[in-house]
């Protein structure tokens, strides 16, 4: 599974500006600063939730959850993106 990051990379803009076009285009919606997918899509294999520990200093930790999109994810986001006329870097001319 990779990062959103290195989704948008793909296609030439960040990571915040493509979890927006994904909620714009009502595929995930954000819980407790989680992207979460609609139901719609939620067991479809396109995502994996994956914790995160975070430490500040000895004395403070949590767990997080962080999204990661799977490689069926990946060629989700490419097909419904193409359907709006967003291509990646690679394809455009």
């Amino acid at each position: 599974s990779i990062d959103i990051t290195q989704v948008a990379l793909d296609y030439g803009m960040s990571a915040r500006a493509l979890n927006k076009k994904l909620h714009e285009l009502r595929i995930q919606y954000k819980v407790n600063k989680q992207w979460i997918l609609y139901s719609d899509y939620l067991q479809c294999g396109y995502v994996r939730s994956i914790p995160v520990d975070i430490s500040k200093d000895r004395d403070w930790s949590k767990t997080t959850n962080h999204t990661r999109w799977t490689r069926r994810g990946v060629i989700f986001i490419y097909e419904k993106l193409k359907t709006i006329g967003i291509l990646p870097l690679m394809e455009r001319q």
